[in-house]
């Protein structure tokens, strides 16, 4: 579908900060708050906006993400179902992507240790493993955020820094199981203002605010996100898998530097495992998917040995961490 221009403009002002307020996007786009409150609540409705969530330094909170990219056989519709039923219902899947291309389903298991992570996919591939031909698996060691600038209607790039960042060797902080509500309920909506959490939580908003407050001091949060209905919006999005040799430091700045720069390219991961790197792309059509990776063998073609790409028609789940994260009878 092609977009209104204003809808365009407010679709870049939330991917710099998905709970910026009416108030401040209108300053940013000269309108009346009113008018984006309109705009903002059509896109919600037509589904062009599916959610706004929190990048989560998952490791501050002692996780690890660990990724399975796996190719299905004889799924039935019945199967299917069952299948993606059951993903929605187990906590530890994060994230779970229907792909058209090198894999048909992305799956990341957010756990506290390796042990766990072995489990949930064994429990899985257990109830499922006559559907799936093979997978393939990988650990994120670092991830990067960057800005929609193809959503950007002015020439010149607003934010050359990343605006999330995780994989840093940091230590896990000790959150307090209220600090753990105010996360599921930021990762449910980050866009909610302080007075519902303080009636879904029950405890005053100066708590509330409190607690934000030192979640936000530790980089906990790195950036607040919008997940987009990217075939509808006109820019599907492609996951794309990279092998490197000689991935040395100096290579991963220019390739890091490369992505930071490009329009289409939305997120960066380094990986340990059968792939060194995943890029997510966000462009119009394949015509300009196949421009951009003869770009990339161009400039890169001396330690890139393979580039594999998928269309991403179908986000069931998609969060840095699960969805329940406090106990449900806390000792306080």
């Amino acid at each position: 579908m092609i977009l209104e221009k204003i809808d365009q403009e407010i679709l870049y002002s939330l991917d710099e900060d998905s709970t910026k307020s009416l108030t401040k996007i209108g300053q940013e786009l000269g309108i009346s708050p009113q008018l984006v409150k309109y705009h903002v609540e059509k896109l919600e409705k037509d589904k062009l906006i599916l959610a706004y969530w929190p990048m989560i330094e998952f490791r501050k909170l002692g996780n690890s993400n660990a990724s399975y990219f796996l190719k299905l056989k004889n799924l039935s519709s019945a199967a299917e179902r069952e299948l993606y039923e059951y993903l929605k219902k187990i906590n530890d899947f994060n994230i779970a992507m229907r792909g058209d291309g090198y894999w048909d389903l992305h799956l990341v298991i957010s756990s506290s240790n390796i042990f766990r992570t072995v489990e949930v996919f064994n429990l899985f591939y257990d109830k499922f493993h006559h559907f799936i031909v093979s997978y393939e698996t990988a650990i994120a060691v670092g991830f990067y955020q960057f800005r929609r600038e193809y959503l950007n209607p002015r020439s010149a790039k607003q934010s050359p820094d990343p605006m999330a960042f995780t994989g840093a060797d940091v230590e896990k902080f000790p959150l307090t199981n209220l600090q753990l509500k105010i996360l599921e309920e930021l990762n449910n909506n980050a866009r909610q203002p302080i007075s519902d959490l303080s009636k879904k939580l029950n405890v005053s908003r100066d708590k509330i605010i409190y607690n934000l407050k030192k979640i936000n001091a530790e980089r906990i949060i790195q950036s607040n996100a919008t997940l987009l209905d990217h075939d509808r919006l006109g820019w599907p999005r492609y996951r794309v898998l990279l092998q490197v040799t000689n991935f040395t430091s100096e290579k991963f700045q220019e390739f890091f530097a490369y992505c930071q720069n490009h329009p289409n390219i939305i997120h960066l991961l380094r990986l340990f495992g059968n792939w060194q790197a995943l890029i997510d792309v966000e462009i119009e059509n394949r015509e300009k998917l196949r421009e951009l990776f003869q770009e990339i063998m161009n400039r890169f073609g001396d330690i890139i040995l393979r580039i594999e790409n998928t269309h991403v028609y179908k986000i069931d789940k998609f969060r840095d961490i699960p969805l329940k994260l406090s106990k449900q009878h806390p000792d306080e």
